[in-house]
């Protein structure tokens, strides 16, 4: 007697429709689960709270011109090593890059001078304006022989044009990094910002 062998219906279209459900599923998830890039975040500079006030004397409007060394013409937040290697923070962006940053941090540090009624952004002087020029040199991570963050550094170059005043400008200051995280890295360029705008103050403030 023969045994009734009884076999599940094949429904080709039902399982075709499972299969590249997880399918889909599995290449949605791969990525995520194997990716080692760290997420991208973007950081942010406050301006400096300067003594605008000590800034005073005949109202001129201020041009303004901000300009960096090769290698520096980024949004990432660079690095340097001991070996004089130029690397870069993975993930980790500025608002903007680094000569409109600077631009916008100077800008925003000086609005209210009585000074300086107006402040424009071009690289030219006009007859009755005073010109600031700056070459902003270093503003990166120092890092020591082990890639640990050590301190920050910015250094900035440049010439103020007022009248027959002509000044050179080396605004430089160092903060230290408290410790190798991004929140105390950025911490420690608000302080050297900070500085460096104070510097520049000091400067135009003095007739």
């Amino acid at each position: 007697m023969k045994a009734d062998l009884k076999f599940p219906r094949y429904r080709p279209v039902s399982a075709l429709l499972t299969c590249l459900a997880a399918l889909f599923a599995l290449a949605g998830c791969t990525p995520i689960l194997e990716s080692s890039q760290p997420a991208t975040s973007t950081w942010w500079l406050e301006p400096t709270q300067v003594d605008r006030a000590s800034i005073a004397g005949e109202p001129r409007p201020l041009a303004l011109s901000v300009a960096v060394v090769p290698g520096l013409d980024s949004d990432r937040i660079l690095t340097l090593d001991p070996d004089a290697r130029l690397d870069h923070i993975a993930g980790a962006h500025w608002a903007d890059h680094l000569p409109e940053l600077v631009t916008s941090l100077v800008t925003r540090s000086l609005e209210g001078a009585p000074r300086f009624p107006v402040i424009s952004r071009h690289d030219y002087r006009r007859d009755g304006e005073c010109r600031l020029s700056l070459e902003v040199r270093q503003f990166q991570v120092m890092l020591d022989a082990g890639n640990i963050s050590r301190s920050v550094a910015v250094d900035i170059a440049g010439l103020y044009h007022c009248d027959d005043k002509r000044q050179v400008l080396a605004l430089s200051a160092t903060a230290p990094v408290t410790a190798n995280r991004l929140p105390e890295i950025v911490r420690a360029f608000q302080t050297a910002v900070d500085d460096s705008m104070r510097q520049l103050a000091t400067v135009l403030a003095d007739p």
